[in-house]
């Protein structure tokens, strides 16, 4: 009869570091900080509260716009300080139109960074 002395291998108890897989790099949009509109940009609407409060300054949007130049994403860049504003401010740049970006004649997405500023003139202040 014969005896058999095999056993199995011996397993490693401490594991390896496992590396996240690989992706394919994706290329990051450019940020084009003095874009062209497609059409005039309306201004935006200067909340009542913010008028009342007598609260005014530059809201800096970041905004993502398609190969058609629609925007399809806002974000704030530097906010003015006041919530208020920092909203009406995306609100306004979500309606805005551009001119796309293009890379070798064909357009492509990019990011956009614009100021919204809200100024408080006589007639506003005097806003109910």
């Amino acid at each position: 009869s014969v005896v058999s002395d095999a056993r199995p291998a011996p397993t490693e108890t401490a594991s390896a570091p496992r590396l996240p897989p690989v992706s394919p790099t994706v290329e990051e949009p450019p940020l084009i900080l003095d874009p062209r509109y497609r059409r005039p940009p309306k201004p935006p609407i200067y909340p009542a509260s913010a008028i009342r409060l007598g609260q005014q300054g530059t809201v800096w949007v970041q905004a993502r716009i398609s190969v058609a130049g629609n925007v399809t994403d806002v974000r704030v860049h530097r906010t003015s300080g006041y919530p208020a504003l920092d909203a009406a401010a995306l609100a306004a740049v979500r309606g805005w139109a551009f001119v796309p970006a293009s890379r070798e004649g064909r357009p492509q997405e990019a990011w956009v960074r614009v100021p919204v500023n809200f100024v408080l003139t006589e007639n506003r202040r005097s806003f109910p």
